[in-house]
């Protein structure tokens, strides 16, 4: 495991759940930003930010180390 797939979900006490304290920076360019995150429910994500963030994409294995990180019942 590496610190991009070894995410945990950050929520606050109120249940409030932010993005930017649940990713990692991973490029920036003039039109935007790529992220790999956590969602609410501890799935590794990939987002992407301009003015707003784009819809999670759920990755099945860490695209640094190549760890699977599909659970049993999804294989």
């Amino acid at each position: 495991m590496c610190k991009y797939c070894e995410q945990k979900a950050v929520i606050e006490y109120d249940g409030y759940f932010d993005l930017y304290d649940n990713g990692i920076q991973l490029t920036d360019g003039s039109g935007g930003t790529l992220y790999i995150g956590v969602n609410a429910e501890n799935k590794i994500v990939l987002r992407a930010s301009g003015n707003n963030f784009t819809d999670d994409f759920i990755i099945n294995f860490c695209p640094i180390c190549g760890r699977d990180l599909r659970i049993k019942e999804e294989k």
